[in-house]
């Protein structure tokens, strides 16, 4: 019997200095995994997932679904993570449990599951800014950043981007501020704010070198680009070329591409286009498969610009199916009011206890003043008597302000009358109109119902340069003023420049005016690029 009791006894002291040394492996891995993620994986690869309680595999599960992410290595099964999810979110183990809601936010990411993504990415924001841990915010902030880029949501993508930013700052993290303005940039050029975006992106460039030379040719190649729309073609070649120096990339040919192409080197640009068709990234392809079939139409041939047109079109089907921009969108707004839902419940919560309290405190103010008070109640009824004269003294004056208001009247009479003669002039205004040719008045009729259509934020693709004409012609009846300060400003303007100068007025984005045109919104900044160049 002794013996027996020995036996399970060691064995028992066994099984406890086993526990103890995977917990403190996983420790290891865990505490090196955002350094050196493969050596995380190399640890955790020598345990046995079936070996291990429930707490050792739901760490087990992080550490080896952040380190695959880390390293560029896909996940096969999201069993791991999501036994994970459920484990912390059932022990009330916050950190962890965003940090693996934004694993898993994060592979859905590069499934291209942006939906999904969102869904996962919002509920570990919504986490991670309770708890005291800056790192983990700052890396949801840049996913939540690209997620909102790929989907074009611009504003949400410049608000995380200006996150993600102030994040690196509070960080004191060279390469992260560094990152942080890039993206600050990239977000102003999907907005079409050049401008902007060079001011931000050569904020970036001190910390460059920290980058690996991939990242460092990618913004290299956006400065190019944003060089290039501002219309500095030695400064953009000057950035492509160090861009191509440190990787061939698409996005670089494609610059050169434009490039090349305004400079009516046109054999070349092709060269550079389709060289940039070599890419992973399917809004590119989209553009350039559209410069190709610009490209194949100023060559008069048909055949290649309506393959390059249809691939164009292929390529938008296949972004809306992705992207789901519109969903992405609504999923982060529902997120957003049901926190914006809680903090206001809070809010009322605190109101009504502070009420409570004031209220409380009130009734024994009045019980209490009550009391002491009685016999003040004498010069409350004086004070009254004196308030009864005073109401008297007002009604006096009503009187007099009854006087002043019949004076107004005849006022509002004698208005009327002007009225009615002002109504007069535009009668006969009319009747001027209608003395005009009726090929005049149908041009004039059809322009305001294109105007009108503008307005309502319809397209118009489909009208004729002669009806745009007629827009024009009765813009400039409508808002003389403006039109003749775009003539003014600029020479040389087409009638579809003209149009875009229209709509632009009207204060619609670029995601609005290309809808209303029946265009990319590529296409709405190069427009806006070449109608600046004939500003006089």
């Amino acid at each position: 019997m002794r013996i027996t009791y020995t036996i399970m006894t060691l064995a028992l002291l066994l099984a406890s200095c086993g526990r103890h040394e995977v917990r403190e492996e996983l420790r290891t891995a865990e505490s090196i995994i955002e350094n050196t993620p493969d050596s995380s994986l190399q640890i955790i690869s020598t345990l046995d997932y079936n070996t291990l309680n429930d707490g050792s595999r739901a760490l087990y599960g992080l550490i080896y679904t952040a380190g695959r992410y880390k390293c560029y290595l896909p996940v096969d099964t999201d069993t791991l993570i999501d036994f994970s999810i459920e484990y912390y979110n059932k022990t009330g183990d916050k950190l962890h449990l965003a940090n693996a809601i934004y694993y898993k936010g994060s592979i859905q990411y590069n499934r291209k599951d942006y939906l999904a993504s969102a869904k996962y990415l919002k509920q570990a924001e919504a986490l991670s800014e309770k708890l005291d841990d800056e790192l983990l915010r700052n890396k949801i902030y840049e996913r939540l950043f690209c997620l909102n880029f790929d989907t074009n949501c611009a504003q949400l993508s410049l608000k995380y981007s200006k996150k993600l930013l102030y994040s690196s700052f509070r960080l004191k993290d060279s390469q992260l501020i560094s990152l942080g303005f890039s993206t600050v940039a990239t977000s102003y050029y999907q907005s079409g704010y050049a401008d902007s975006a060079m001011i931000f992106v050569n904020k970036c460039l001190p910390a460059l070198s920290a980058f690996a030379p991939k990242q460092q040719a990618e913004i290299y190649a956006n400065i190019g680009a944003l060089s290039c729309i501002n219309g500095d073609t030695v400064n953009a070649l000057f950035y492509i070329d160090k861009s191509m120096k440190l990787h061939d990339n698409a996005y670089a040919h494609y610059v050169l591409g434009d490039i090349e192409y305004n400079r009516r080197h046109r054999a070349s640009a092709k060269e550079h286009w389709t060289k940039a068709l070599d890419t992973e990234d399917e809004k590119l392809k989209e553009v350039v498969h559209e410069c190709l079939a610009q490209y194949y139409s100023d060559e008069k041939d048909l055949d290649k610009q309506i393959e390059h047109t249809s691939k164009e079109l292929e390529q938008v089907k296949k972004l809306q199916k992705t992207t789901k921009t519109h969903d992405v969108l609504q999923c982060q707004m529902a997120f957003e009011k049901e926190k914006s839902d809680k903090e206001h419940d809070s809010r009322l919560m605190m109101t009504r206890i502070v009420l409570l309290f004031a209220v409380v405190a009130f009734v024994s103010s009045v019980v209490y003043l009550t009391v002491k008070y009685r016999h003040r109640l004498a010069l409350y009824i004086s004070e009254l008597k004196d308030k009864k004269d005073r109401i008297a003294e007002y009604e006096n004056s009503l009187s007099a302000y009854k006087a002043e208001l019949s004076a107004h009247g005849e006022r509002i009479k004698k208005l009327k009358a002007e009225g009615r003669l002002q109504k007069q002039r535009l009668d006969a205004m009319l009747e001027e109109m209608e003395t005009l040719p009726q090929n005049v008045v149908n041009g004039i009729k059809k322009g305001a119902a294109i105007y009108a259509a503008i307005q309502e934020k319809q397209r118009i693709g489909a009208f004729s340069d002669e009806d745009i004409s007629h827009l024009i012609d009765f813009f400039s009846i409508i808002e003389e003023k403006k039109y003749m300060e775009i003539s003014k400003t600029y020479q040389k303007l087409t009638i579809r420049q003209f149009l875009f100068l229209i709509i632009e007025g009207m204060g619609y984005n670029d995601y609005e005016i290309a809808d209303i045109l029946s265009v990319t919104e590529t296409a709405v900044r190069v427009t806006r690029s070449r109608i600046r160049k004939k500003k006089i």
